[in-house]
């Protein structure tokens, strides 16, 4: 007979025992249909269908003889509000579980989920009362790390030092409100708090990175988060497919001597999910992350990475604020300012005078980019004499200037094919073979010929490049097409990639990479474009390519 359990496995990994609850059945005939209701129920959590759970298990949450599912109903309906991003329904089904059903033997559960509801709606002091009447033992590292990754998230200080006021005892507030005070200036009052502290509860929080001796090993562990079974159809194809490409730069590695154990979690975009992997006692032996894709989950592994200095590899975002928060955080894909900055650089070098026509389109992308070039243009002593959105097709007198001899080059950032496609006829008709520089969206726009591009001069910035023509990437191609039978995609090679510039880091300095990492020199990647990390935990490696004789060549070697 199927009763509800912990497999779940949905927020935290320190609560995966199957079959942990067991509700005493009152009449197999009656309670059929409540247990048929339940796993529907359960089957549509497990999905990440909030939603749809919550709809199924409303049926459960009243009371009744027959029915042994009412309180795991409340139990299991507060996680699928807590995942649907509704706390403060999760907190009201929870304290009715409480009320109702005061003797439940996984009181605690709820206790310890309506801490984590609280947290989620700010109510710091009321989930630290919830943690309190806790005693399940087993629950108190999860309740420690629940603690330690909300309230690190506080900004304002005096809201941790009432908090430490009203739970003077609780080691967690005091290395929350330790570290915020450490991390800015104090006054001498503040730093007789944290030395007090400090002293007390063995706590120091400094947030200066201190080299970490070099540790090398035999084998290394490799994390990658991603959501491979549940969420959108797209994430999980975009998952399996770089997953598909670092298995194979796995077995690249192998042939190098480099051994790589990948440790594959699925993980969504579900905060208590990630908090569980990160404090599973197996993911204390990982030496490199790879993942998670989403933001919320992003933050609880980029606190384990921060705090055990572990690499940690962001391989989708440009979202440059990760590695600000985190030193040991770093992107693959390089951001919209960097392509355009080098892409300026490249420019100021080549295309003289150093004076550029910038245009650019609706996205905020565009503008960034744009906003960007500009800045890099004038910090390199150029010019720019329009700098110009374009709402319309209409160009205008806005190229004019390129027959005077005034201007090096034009930079235009759009996904307009309308636009592009204006622009390249107004270049025909002016006849101009001024550089043009733009983004490899370009290649895609089937109303231009890309023999119209090589007459025009266009300059692309391409930071995902594969050459389809070199030996690396057939290689790669046809042991890919061997093993899956499919064409590899953009993510495949990415993640081939990755896995071996990455891995090669870890055989040659160890697991604490990071300072050596920032002296290498630009390295060009296997089959797609390279990594260039001096000075930098963002990836500052952008290809810029034009067409040479019907085929694009590298120009910025």
């Amino acid at each position: 007979m199927t009763h509800p359990g912990r497999g779940l496995g949905l927020f935290f990994a320190g609560l995966l025992f199957a079959g942990f609850f067991s509700p005493v059945f009152v009449s197999a005939q009656t309670n059929a249909d409540y247990q048929k209701k339940y796993q529907e129920g359960k089957q549509l959590l497990d999905e990440g269908k909030y939603s749809l759970a919550r709809e199924a298990f409303r049926p459960l949450l009243r009371v009744s003889p027959a029915n042994a599912y009412a309180a795991y109903a409340h139990y299991y309906s507060a996680r699928a509000a807590l995942g649907n991003k509704q706390p403060a329904e999760a907190r009201t089904l929870l304290l009715q579980l409480l009320e109702k059903h005061a003797n439940w033997k996984q009181a605690d559960e709820a206790r310890y989920l309506l801490a984590n509801a609280a947290f989620e709606s700010a109510d710091y002091a009321g989930a630290l009362a919830a943690l309190k009447p806790v005693r399940n033992k087993s629950l108190d590292a999860d309740a420690e790390a629940l603690k330690q990754h909300y309230l690190g998230q506080i900004r304002d200080v005096n809201t941790l030092k009432i908090l430490q006021t009203a739970y003077p005892d609780d080691a967690a507030v005091a290395g929350a409100l330790v570290g915020k005070l450490l991390a800015g200036p104090l006054t001498p009052e503040d730093q007789a708090l944290a030395d007090r502290l400090g002293k007390r509860f063995k706590t120091d929080r400094r947030t200066e990175v201190v080299p970490a001796a070099e540790v090398k090993k035999s084998a290394y562990n490799v994390a990658v988060l991603f959501p491979f079974l549940k969420g959108d159809a797209s994430s999980r194809e975009v998952a399996l497919d770089m997953y598909k490409g670092i298995q194979l730069g796995k077995d690249k590695l192998a042939e190098e001597g480099i051994t790589v154990n990948l440790l594959a979690y699925d993980v969504l975009n579900e905060a208590n999910q990630a908090l569980g992997v990160v404090n599973a006692p197996e993911f204390k032996a990982v030496d490199l992350l790879i993942g998670p894709l989403y933001a919320e989950t992003n933050r609880v592994v980029a606190s384990f990475s921060n705090a055990g200095q572990v690499g940690l590899i962001n391989p989708i975002s440009t979202n440059q604020k990760l590695v600000q928060d985190n030193p040991f955080s770093f992107l693959t894909q390089v951001s919209p300012q960097i392509r355009a900055s080098r892409a300026a650089e490249y420019a100021a070098r080549n295309f003289p005078p150093n004076a550029a026509l910038v245009f650019y389109g609706n996205t905020p992308e565009d503008s960034i980019m744009a906003h960007a070039y500009r800045d890099r243009v004038k910090a390199t002593g150029g010019k720019v004499p329009v700098f110009r959105k374009i709402l319309n097709t209409q160009f205008g007198s806005s190229l004019q200037e390129l027959s005077a001899g005034t201007v090096g080059h034009v930079f235009v950032s759009t996904g307009n094919q309308s636009v592009a496609a204006t622009l390249m006829s107004d270049l025909a008709v002016a006849n101009s073979t001024v550089p043009v520089i733009t983004n490899a969206n370009f290649l895609d726009f089937q109303m231009i010929g890309y023999d119209q591009y090589e007459r025009r001069n266009v300059h692309f910035i391409h930071p995902g490049y594969v050459d389809q023509q070199s030996d690396s990437v057939k290689s790669f191609h046809s042991r890919y097409f061997s093993r899956h039978n499919l064409i590899p995609s953009q993510y495949a090679y990415e993640g081939y990639d990755l896995m071996v510039f990455f891995g090669q880091m870890l055989a040659k300095y160890g697991v604490h990479f990071r300072e050596e990492l920032h002296r290498q020199p630009p390295a060009k990647a296997l089959t797609g474009s390279g990594f260039d990390y001096s000075g930098s935990n963002a990836n500052q490696y952008v290809p810029l390519l034009k067409f040479v004789g019907s085929r694009l060549v590298r120009v910025n070697e």
